[in-house]
Formats: C-alpha cells, structure tokens, sequence
C-alpha cells in the first residue's frame, strides 16, 4: 500500500476549494486519489467540488466511491442521495437515505430529503412518517414544516394542512405563501 499523503495536501485542496479555486482543488484532489483511492475523505470532497460544478454524474461516482471506501459513512450515503435525487433516480435515492439512516446519526436535513423522496414516489405516508423524525430532531423548521403541509394535502389531511399552514405563517412568511399557493392551484 503507497502511504497517505500529509494532511497539508488536504488542506491546501480545502483552501483551493474554499477560496472558489475549484479546478485547482479538483486537480489536487484527484491527485491526492492517484496515490491512494482509498480515502473516503477525499472522495466526499470531490464529490462537492463536482457538485458545485454542476457535474451531477460525476458527484453521483464520488458519492458512489466514497460509500465504498467507508460504508459506514451517513454523511457519504447522504451525499449520494442528493445525487440519485438531483438526477431524478427517486428509487436509488431512497434506498440511498435508508443506507444512511442504518449507517449512524442522520441529520434533519436527511430525514426531511428521505420525505421528500417518498412524496415524489406518492408514499405520502412514509414521507409523513420521515417527516416526523426530521421534525422531532429540529423543530419548527420551516422546509421541514411546508414538506408536512404538502404530504397532508396530497393525502386530502384538510386539519393537519391547515395546522402546518398555521404554523408556518407564524415562522416563516414565504414558506407559508409557498404552501398556500400549493394548495390554491392543486384543487
């Protein structure tokens, strides 16, 4: 096995990467891979640069090989959720999620994506159900709560839409629009 690079290199590639150098962070990246591909880490960072790039096939592979080189990674199955997500593979991505809810503390943000999944599948029940857990990890959220709104009115839930409506004109103007625009143009 050819040995790791110093964590200076990696560094260097995060600075790149955070000062919008993104073809030089790619560069080092991929370098920093050439000599040893086993490094879940830096997968999960070119996986972004090539998000941020717009290279969403491209992210979906890093994703993909990040989860290889770490399987017990939510942040690596998360990541390549949004990926399967992004390009429309609804049914790679919710199997995506669930890998990363297996694999350890997921975020809110996973649990409302998983939701967001399952709705654009018409689970509207398991996207209620993940829904809840997102809400239950961080409450009050205003993406979450519109989400709920949505799968209640999909599901013809009249009380439970009018509760989350409630609510989010209390927490968030827009959202509550959002959610009211919704519903006035789906009946």
């Amino acid at each position: 096995m050819q040995p790791r690079w110093p964590p200076a290199q990696k560094a260097l590639a995060a600075a790149l990467f955070d000062h919008g150098r993104l073809d030089q962070a790619r560069g080092l990246y991929e370098e920093l891979l050439n000599h040893d591909p086993s490094q879940a880490d830096v997968w999960e960072e070119l996986a972004r640069i090539k998000e941020a790039t717009h290279d969403l096939k491209g992210a979906a592979a890093a994703w993909q090989s990040a989860t290889e080189c770490n399987p017990k990674s939510p942040q690596a199955w998360t990541g390549l959720a949004v990926a399967f997500s992004e390009a429309n593979l609804q049914a790679d991505a919710l199997a995506a999620y669930q890998k990363a809810i297996a694999a350890g503390p997921v975020s809110p943000e996973a649990w409302n994506n998983l939701g967001v999944v399952c709705a654009r599948m018409g689970e509207y029940e398991k996207a209620l159900n993940a829904l809840s857990e997102a809400v239950r990890l961080q409450k009050n959220d205003p993406v979450i709560l519109l989400n709920i709104g949505l799968a209640f009115h999909k599901l013809k839930r009249p009380k439970e839409t009018q509760r989350a409506l409630q609510l989010l004109q209390q927490l968030d103007a827009d959202k509550a629009a959002e959610l009211t625009l919704f519903i006035a143009t789906s009946e």
